[in-house]
């Protein structure tokens, strides 16, 4: 039988359930029936329905695992484990800083160096002369989670081709995310030092440790909410192919991660001075004799008010506040290796800096001092603080990640507004938030589930997650090699190949502007940017090759030689037989599939086109088919008959219309 499924885009984007573009002379629409109490807990019976819209919202994908486990909680206590998991003590840890080779505040003459060649001596011998550095990488080494390994070494007996590649500074196995060294290449006689090719396989490793943790994802909306701040915050992982950049983005990451249930104005603050965002608007190079106005743009426009609403300099900041804003950052930088912030005292504009009437028409005295001169951030987050603006703003890009990008009036007033308002109520608290939204009877609404296109990301994760793939690969390799193919497919495949502007065009760590991803900011079309006719086609190949057996790294760009045997691999029958719990009837197995993994009920003719998958022969094929098997399990024309009819019933639900949406 076929393994394909052609969309019908026409019939996809004008379904009931997506929102219709706005058009100017549209006629007025039917009002929306509107949720009593919106933000009230919710108190319906808690279902199944329930639980996979909530899983689809907060974790990549949904597996029956989970599903079954939070089926039996209830409401209340399945979100409570979603949010306790990575809150309080059960965050994830914050990476320590590296060590410096000054000891004093005041210090304004030459730069700190961190000292590589010791760290690197450290790293291949287990001796230093240093002992902070053999502190240092105890404590990352005993991270939750622990940072990314050099994964990427491979040499021309490894079965990955003609070429070698080696790390100058760091082994096999060990921690990279400190070491600022370049790589050899060896082709053939040649042999070249370079940076930027050390700094892509670094990409690699990075893009690896996250897959594997989105993957891995436990029952947690950790990897979702540091998902959400890398878009709400975003820096370019390639934004430069130095190993700096590499470093700074995971030290990032780690922060996201550590703070995603935190305290904004925390993250906020940590965020600004980071090497990750310095760098990304160029807020290094803003110093008193040069200044750059990128950040001091972007920390109102983005991070804190938002887009001005009005050009009256009452209710709203104005071009004067960009400048003088501007003048606050100046003089925060970072040193090697791009993991700790610095602030250059000669560098910083110590004049005062005079706010507009939106912010009360303050004035931050300009500070001297290292110490009086830092204070200028605090000084000015305050005040941001105290608008409620602020707040607003991350409460809207919160509800339009997990919950709807469709805000009118009615959501503003009832939904945003008071969201806003606990907020600032926590002082800044994202938890409080996030435990009312994710239990009220708003979020859990029949408008809301199935109303978002399913982003890229959740597509790849949730059918790797959902449908239990797995890195096949040949017996006998070296615990080395399997690392370097992890790294391929997890590093390369996934995030840099398939999950690609060209094809599903949410890329890891890698945003078309400081806004994030365009589905999240972008009016009027907002989660509809996730859909066009190529990356609707591209869900369609990634869902037939992956559940196919067919996709392996030889049919991407690829180094490795045919030596080494290893691709995605999915095992239908004993995959299905658990999700039916062994009742593989026809109707069964497509009950199933829909109860567990659609979060919107399948159309008759959807149905029918399953039904057909199973039954090619004739209405009763499968049972008989399936009952043959069952008396004959080693009869290989029954197995193929039996693997083919289940993978292609897998592959066409996951190209239906109704799988494209969470």
């Amino acid at each position: 039988m076929s393994n394909t499924f052609t969309l019908d885009r026409r019939r996809f984007l004008q379904a009931r359930w997506l929102k219709p573009q706005k058009r100017a002379a549209s006629p007025t629409p039917t009002p929306k029936p509107q949720p009593q109490a919106p933000l009230d807990a919710y108190i319906g019976t808690w279902t199944r329905a329930d639980v996979v819209h909530l899983l689809k919202r907060t974790m990549f994908g949904a597996k029956k695992a989970d599903i079954d486990y939070f089926l039996s909680l209830g409401m209340s206590a399945s979100v409570d484990e979603l949010l306790n998991s990575c809150a309080g003590n059960n965050a994830a840890d914050l990476p320590p800083e590296p060590p410096d080779d000054y000891t004093s505040e005041a210090w304004q003459g030459t730069y700190p160096y961190f000292n590589q060649g010791e760290l690197h001596n450290y790293l291949a011998t287990g001796s230093t002369s240093i002992p902070a550095i053999a502190t240092l990488m105890t404590q990352l080494a005993n991270l939750n989670p622990p940072p990314p390994v050099v994964d990427f070494i491979w040499d021309t007996n490894s079965g990955m081709g003609n070429s070698a590649y080696n790390d100058l500074s760091v082994p096999e196995g060990k921690i990279w995310v400190v070491s600022n060294a370049a790589g050899v290449f060896t082709n053939g006689s040649n042999t070249t030092q370079n940076n930027e090719g050390a700094a892509y396989l670094r990409i690699q490793s990075y893009w690896a440790w996250l897959v594997k943790h989105m993957i891995n994802n436990p029952r947690s909306i950790r990897e979702k909410m540091t998902l959400f701040w890398s878009n709400f915050f975003p820096v370019n992982v390639s934004k430069n192919y130095c190993c700096t950049y590499q470093i700074s983005t995971y030290w990032h990451n780690a922060n996201l991660r550590h703070r995603c249930l935190g305290n904004y104005k925390d993250l906020l603050k940590s965020v600004t001075i980071s090497p990750a965002m310095l760098m990304m608007l160029d807020g290094y190079v803003n110093t008193v004799n040069t200044p750059n106005q990128n950040y001091g743009r972007e920390l109102q426009e983005i991070y804190a008010i938002g887009l001005p609403a009005s050009v009256n300099p009452n209710e709203s900041y104005t071009e004067q506040d960009v400048v003088e804003v501007s003048r606050i950052l100046t003089g925060w930088t970072f040193f090697h290796p791009g993991s700790r912030p610095e602030f250059v005292l000669a560098n910083h504009d110590t004049g005062n800096k005079q706010l507009s009437a939106f912010y009360g028409n303050a004035l931050i005295t300009g500070g001297n001092t290292v110490a009086n001169a830092k204070t200028e951030l605090d000084q000015f987050l305050n005040i941001v603080y105290t608008k409620p603006q602020t707040a607003l703003n991350v409460c809207r890009k919160l509800y339009r990640f997990f919950v709807s990008s469709d805000i009118d009036e009615t959501i503003e007033t009832t939904i945003i507004t008071p969201l806003a308002q606990i907020l600032r109520n926590n002082n800044y608290e994202i938890l409080p938030v996030m435990q009312t939204l994710l239990k009220s009877q708003h979020f859990y609404s029949m408008n809301i589930r199935g109303g978002m296109v399913k982003p890229p990301v959740d597509f790849l994760i949730g059918l790797y997650r959902e449908f239990d793939l797995y890195v096949h690969k040949t017996q006998g390799i070296t615990p080395a090699v399997a690392m370097l193919l992890d790294k391929e497919v997890f590093g390369d495949v996934m995030p840099s190949r398939h999950l690609a502007s060209e094809n599903l065009a949410q890329m890891l760590d890698h945003f078309p502007s400081a806004f994030g991803w365009r589905a999240y900011y972008d009016t009027p079309a907002y989660d509809r940017h996730w859909i066009n006719a190529t990356n609707l086609q591209a869900r369609r190949q990634f869902a037939a090759t992956y559940l196919s057996n067919h996709w392996n790294r030889y049919t991407a760009i690829c180094m490795c030689s045919t030596s080494i045997d290893w691709n995605i691999r999915f095992d239908p029958i004993p995959y299905m037989q658990d999700l039916t719990n062994n009742v593989m009837t026809a109707d069964n197995i497509i009950q199933k599939l829909q109860d567990y993994f659609c979060v919107i009920p399948l159309c008759d003719d959807a149905q029918q086109q399953l039904a057909a998958a199973l039954n090619p022969a004739g209405q009763s094929s499968w049972t008989i088919t399936w009952s043959n098997y069952l008396a004959n399990p080693t009869n290989v024309n029954l197995l193929d008959s039996v693997t083919t009819r289940l993978r292609g019933i897998c592959i066409l639900f996951n190209q239906l219309e109704e799988t494209q949406l969470i």
